[in-house]
């Protein structure tokens, strides 16, 4: 039996993280939100989560911040990350992000989800 992947949500839009966290849950994964990026950077290095929904303008801490403390020691991200913003040209205003996605708000969400999907399969984990 597989265990569950855990997602970490960093997201200030409280109705929107708790959106995505009840489908994502009926997908059968297991949720943890923060709704600031220090919190968010707390969470992921304690739970080492198998998936970040990173949103970039946040409270406390930008997601950029959030994004740039969870590199690795080769500057690649430790965990896989989509990114979920408002900002129409995050792509180029954050050329170096090597994310998973970059995904403008409102968001497709059967593409955003197929996203997930393929990101925590289990045959990705196999390589």
């Amino acid at each position: 039996m597989s265990h569950r992947k855990n997602i970490l949500i960093i997201e200030d839009d409280e109705d929107l993280a708790l959106t995505l966290s009840t489908i994502l849950e009926g997908e059968g994964y297991r949720l943890f939100t923060a709704f600031n990026g220090e919190d968010g950077l707390r969470i992921a290095n304690a739970i080492g989560p198998d998936l970040i929904i990173l949103d970039l303008k946040m409270p406390k801490m930008h997601g950029a911040g959030v994004f740039a403390a969870l590199r690795g020691p080769d500057g690649k991200p430790r965990i896989p990350t989509l990114i979920m913003t408002g900002y129409a040209d995050a792509a180029e205003i954050y050329p170096g992000f090597s994310v998973e996605g970059i995904y403008q708000k409102p968001m497709d969400l059967p593409v955003f989800m197929g996203h997930v999907r393929r990101i925590l399969s289990p045959s990705r984990d196999a390589n």
